[in-house]
């Protein structure tokens, strides 16, 4: 078992979004049309996954239909992490990866038709809803990073299948989009019901903390997975590059890894501190500064929600949930196929709408 180091967390802890029973609710609703969960394993997987306890952390001042479209957005995006990563081989096939993934992003793109897999529907349906109100540009850096996301998972099929081990360079640029950081920072301006202009977004000082941010909730990630990783025989995970390139001991390397996310939370510090006096200097000003501030808050609330839910969550508790010999494998038994065109279920199948009794860990507020 991997010992977590103790972490540097100056922000404080927000706690989840008040609406989170509702959004919670929905999500379960949504999940169920969408048949995401059709197995009772697959279904305990996810309620121990908790995408909506992810939102509410990740979006603590969100409404409920924010947060409901927002948690929806997080199952849909585990649900097909889980088929990469266990989705019995489709992660050490280029070719059935690189399908799988064309059709996924053909999804967003109704003039082609409907789409004929249980995630290519549920896609469509997150991708109508996600356009109300937002501007050209957002959804275009949505599809953008969406697009490097699910490719992520093409290129460490690819790496697993050729047996190559990114440089500590590489793997950090590329695992921003594996992690789906990009994304999620993004998702901060449709929950604040914000538009940011180019030149917040192109900003200097604003896309540095906007990295610095995706590095932190990488790194804290992969410090907590790294036992569900191991299991597994992954190896993209930065605690693994970090331990090969370096060759340190497997708690060295996470030593490192904690020292990189204290480094991210002092940037972080200093983008904060600096960033409105930046804005200004740059002639941002009027609604748009107010927007650029608010989102910069956003963000900060973000690091934190993430360290929260890494820290309290159970998805990665791998002992206690998941057998080794399942993962290596490729087929745990939450596993089901929701990337074939019929998208049949194994197992036994899931109550349909069931109620959910998760115990969730008790949290603060400002």
């Amino acid at each position: 078992m991997t010992e977590i180091p103790e972490f540097e967390m100056p922000f404080p802890e927000c706690g989840p979004s008040l609406t989170l029973p509702d959004a919670e609710a929905a999500m379960w609703c949504w999940i169920d049309d969408f048949e995401l969960c059709p197995t009772q394993a697959a279904r305990d997987h996810m309620r121990r996954t908790n995408p909506a306890m992810l939102a509410a952390l990740f979006f603590p001042r969100a409404d409920a239909t924010a947060l409901t479209l927002a948690s929806q957005r997080l199952a849909w995006a585990f649900a097909v992490d889980d088929q990469f990563d266990n989705g019995g081989g489709i992660g050490s096939d280029p070719v059935r990866c690189k399908e799988a993934v064309v059709a996924l992003l053909n999804s967003m793109r109704p003039e082609l038709g409907p789409p004929t897999s249980t995630l290519g529907r549920a896609c469509a349906d997150l991708w109508e809803r996600s356009q109300e109100g937002r501007s050209s540009e957002w959804l275009k850096s949505i599809q953008q990073q969406m697009s490097a996301w699910l490719w992520s998972y093409y290129v460490d099929t690819v790496d697993r299948v050729v047996d190559r081990r990114p440089a500590l360079w590489e793997f950090q640029q590329q695992r921003r989009h594996a992690f789906g950081a990009h994304w999620d920072a993004d998702w901060c301006e449709s929950v604040a019901g914000v538009n940011l202009p180019t030149s917040v977004r192109r900003h200097p000082g604003f896309r540095a903390l906007r990295e610095a941010l995706l590095d932190h909730k990488v790194l804290v990630n992969d410090i907590y997975s790294l036992d569900r990783e191991l299991a597994a025989g992954h190896r993209h995970n930065t605690v693994l590059v970090i331990q090969h390139e370096n060759g340190l001991s497997l708690s060295e390397a996470v030593e490192q890894v904690n020292l990189m996310a204290t480094a991210c939370v002092q940037r972080v510090s200093k983008a904060l501190h600096e960033l409105p006096g930046q804005l200004a200097a740059a002639s941002i000003s009027g609604q748009h500064y107010q927007d650029a501030l608010q989102v910069i808050e956003a963000y900060r609330d973000q690091l934190r929600g993430n360290f929260d839910y890494h820290a309290h969550g159970r998805r990665y508790e791998v002992e206690r949930y998941d057998h080794p010999e399942e993962l290596r494998s490729g087929t745990p038994a939450y596993t089901v196929d929701l990337l074939s065109v019929s998208g049949a279920p194994h197992g036994a199948p899931a109550p349909r709408r069931a109620p959910e009794t998760v115990q969730e860990p008790t949290f603060g507020r400002r």
